[in-house]
């Protein structure tokens, strides 16, 4: 009866290591998805900075934020433009 326990614990084992191994490699692509060199994707920039879409567009209208677009849908921006537009709006 123990070799029955033995043989389904290394069972669930087998199949939680390779899930494990799943979720590292989808960790992995998700992360340089997000972050290539100095460029994130606008959701990126929307969770870290927490602006909307709507101001990141207007800010780019204005000029203040460059971007590139490599498809119709998907906006990159630069990390450092970004950095640089809270530095400007730091208050004392």
């Amino acid at each position: 009866m123990n070799e029955g326990f033995d043989e389904a614990l290394q069972l669930q084992l087998k199949v939680l290591t390779e899930r494990l191994k799943s979720i590292e490699t989808k960790i992995g692509f998700t992360q340089e998805l997000e972050s290539i060199n100095d460029w994130i994707d606008e959701e990126s920039a929307k969770r870290i900075t927490g602006l909307g879409k709507s101001t990141l567009y207007a800010l780019r209208k204005s000029g203040k934020l460059t971007f590139s677009r490599l498809s119709k849908r998907k906006l990159f921006y630069r990390i450092s433009d970004l950095s640089r537009l809270l530095d400007e709006n730091e208050k004392a």
